[in-house]
């Protein structure tokens, strides 16, 4: 019985303190039962990398700036689960929103299921709390900022800080700071270790950055193929070593697939070409280092064969080396990703701001610096400027859209915009007035009752090609303001959609055709924009890219001169704001202070982001009502992908 006894008191003891490194490879699992690769993520476990960190007496605290997808959500919660397993005690994992904690706790519960020491602990499914974790020895509490009493009242020995650039603090509460909140759960124990991670957003306002840059600041490094020298992976500009190189078509266009077949690295200190082949080799080898230091790049080679306190392979003497340990590192480590992947992904969003944030906040793993607007109305007057006369269509335009908004001022006029757009998203306004009903507008520029180019009731532009002239297919209206009109208009008038700016970021989503599902204009559709996704856009337009480039903007000949038009157009500025919620936020706003008008910037925006909905949605013309006018005289237009630049080809 003694036999018994025995294994049962050991049951119940603590395990021995493992190596981070080493309980990852014997326990940890993922929710789909995959087991830890240092294959895979090579960096983990690497010469002075998380794993040497957390077993580090010295450092409490672990700021990861890393890409997404590069195992730091999976390593905070790795050693909360390591120290449930090792020591009977309460953990906390903190995170945005309580909707991400109970998502990421029904993948830590699958997780506990497959690791061998925790699943006899776990309850049955049908007991298993969605935002704490409670086993039979120890509890992870969930938390996030605008839970009140989730951050506070706890002591805390290890935490995980969970994607903290998205955490929000609400500007009424008066707890303070939810990241001090946070860290001041662990106070008492001078053995703490709390993991603080995120993807990077902006610059000046990240506190993943702001935490990197007071500790550590490790990169990692790895080794030429050729030469066995270190290095950082840098994207760069392919003018020299040391960068990612790709072949680019002679007329300056873009190419992915060329990109992609081409893409490889020259090294930094051999120029050697590195191919896809070698990333496995270097990557493995790698080492972090951190700032101040260099490595001796012999020693370097071995470095994961020394002891883990073992520095010898470092020169110098590192910048900062308190107690919080950080580190940065990109998806350009990856090993799902190729070099060719990577250019193929920058190619396709550097072109579009908010896509381009996306690539240099998620896969360079580096904040986005917000440029602040000096562009003046004559500036841009004078950049956007063209020959083509009012009222004419440009060779490229291929449909019109009209956007009408309504301004307050004067007892409401509404301020209207005719645009044409092409293949590459670029857009001209082609007409623009002030009217003072929507009536007026429509009998402007839709169907005329005598004057101007008419056809069937239809008003026509003339098209610079010398070909048939072109009708408006699809505007929208400004429900903003007088919404009942606006929609009573829109039901009667086939082709007119009910249009608003959105005061959130819609998911990420550039707008949303919303069908209104109850009250008196149920069935009809309302499209929604997503303000700040557009106003990104038109800023990049208005300051990037000159008339009849890719997505660029071009005004008629004469309009560089009319200063209250280019007034309006520059009238946006992005600035530190509170939001509807009370919430500190990077907002854009009117530069010329909230008594100014914008309304000739709010129907371009709108024109613009029309036209891609139009060509995004397949039943945009069943939604509207429209009847198009065919162009017989005027091929289709081809796009990149040889498909036609007609409704329902994305």
């Amino acid at each position: 019985m003694s036999f018994v006894f025995d294994i049962i008191a050991r049951s119940l003891q603590p395990a021995d303190d493992e190596p981070a490194a080493e309980w990852l490879r014997q326990c940890f699992f993922t929710d789909k039962g995959t087991a830890f690769s240092e294959a895979v993520c090579p960096w983990v476990t690497a010469p002075q990398g998380p794993c040497w960190a957390y077993d580090n007496l010295k450092f409490r605290t672990l700021w990861l700036q890393w890409a997404a997808r590069m195992f730091k959500t999976n390593f905070g919660l790795a050693m909360l689960l390591r120290s449930m397993d090792q020591r009977p005690e309460e953990t906390m994992f903190a995170t945005p929103d309580e909707g991400n904690c109970k998502t990421v706790f029904a993948r830590t519960w699958k997780m506990i299921e497959h690791n061998p020491r925790l699943r006899e602990q776990a309850p049955p499914a049908v007991r298993q709390n969605k935002t704490v974790i409670k086993l039979r020895r120890s509890t992870c509490h969930g938390a996030w900022p605008r839970g009140k009493s989730r951050l506070a009242d706890k002591s805390i020995r290890v935490a995980h800080g969970n994607e903290i650039d998205k955490w929000v603090a609400e500007s009424t509460a008066t707890e303070g700071d939810p990241i001090a909140r946070f860290r001041k759960r662990g106070a008492e124990y001078p053995d703490r270790k709390f993991v603080m991670e995120s993807t990077p957003a902006i610059r000046g306002r990240s506190a993943v950055e702001n935490g990197r840059q007071q500790s550590t600041d490790h990169r990692y490094h790895v080794p030429c193929p050729h030469c066995n020298k270190f290095q950082r992976i840098e994207f760069g500009d392919g003018s020299g070593p040391g960068m990612i190189h790709y072949e680019t078509p002679d007329d300056g266009t873009i190419d992915r697939d060329l990109a992609r077949r081409t893409a490889h690295y020259i090294c930094l200190h051999c120029s050697g070409r590195v191919d896809d082949i070698h990333r496995p080799w270097m990557m493995a080898r790698g080492v972090w280092v951190p700032a101040g230091c260099t490595v001796d790049h012999d020693k370097a080679m071995t470095a994961r064969d020394l002891p883990p306190d073992d520095m010898t392979w470092l020169r110098g003497e590192p910048a900062r080396w308190g107690a919080d340990y950080g580190s940065q590192l990109s998806v350009f480590y990856a090993l799902f990703h190729g070099w060719g992947d990577i250019a193929s992904d920058f190619l396709e969003k550097c072109r579009k701001p908010r896509l381009l944030q996306q690539w240099i906040n998620e896969d360079k793993g580096e904040t986005w610096e917000i440029r602040r607007t000096k562009t003046t109305p004559e500036k841009v007057g004078e950049r956007l400027r063209t020959t083509i006369p009012r009222g004419v269509v440009p060779e490229w335009g291929r449909f019109l859209t009209v956007t009408i908004d309504q301004q307050r001022k004067d007892g409401g006029f509404r301020v209207w915009a005719v645009m044409a757009h092409g293949a590459e998203f670029q857009s001209h306004v082609v007409e623009r007035g002030v009217s003072r009903t929507l009536s007026d507008v429509w009998r402007a520029i839709w169907q005329s009752d005598g004057t101007g180019d008419t056809k069937g009731g239809r008003v026509l532009f003339p098209h610079a090609d010398g070909g048939n002239p072109m009708p408006v297919v699809i505007g929208t209206a400004d429900s903003g303001w007088d919404t009942k009109a606006t929609y009573e208009f829109c039901n009667a008038h086939p082709g007119l959609l009910a249009c608003k700016g959105s005061s959130t970021d819609l998911s990420g989503m550039p707008y949303r055709m919303n069908e209104v599902i109850k009250g008196e204009h149920q069935g009809q559709w309302l499209f929604h924009v997503n303000t700040d996704f557009w106003e990104t856009d038109l800023q990049s337009r208005l300051e990037d890219r000159t008339p009849g480039e890719p997505e660029s903007l071009s005004l008629f000949a004469g309009a560089e001169r009319d200063m209250v038009f280019l007034t309006q157009l520059c009238n946006g500025v992005i600035h530190d704001r509170v939001d509807n919620r009370g919430n500190a936020k990077l907002l854009w706003v009117k530069k010329d202070g909230e008594g100014s008008e914008n309304d000739d910037r709010d129907v371009v925006k709108y024109a613009i982001a029309l036209a891609k909905a139009y060509v995004d949605e397949n039943d945009m013309p069943q939604r509207a009502a429209i009847k198009t006018t065919a162009q017989p005289d005027r091929a289709p237009i081809a796009t990149p992908h040889n498909q036609p630049f007609f409704i329902g080809n994305r």
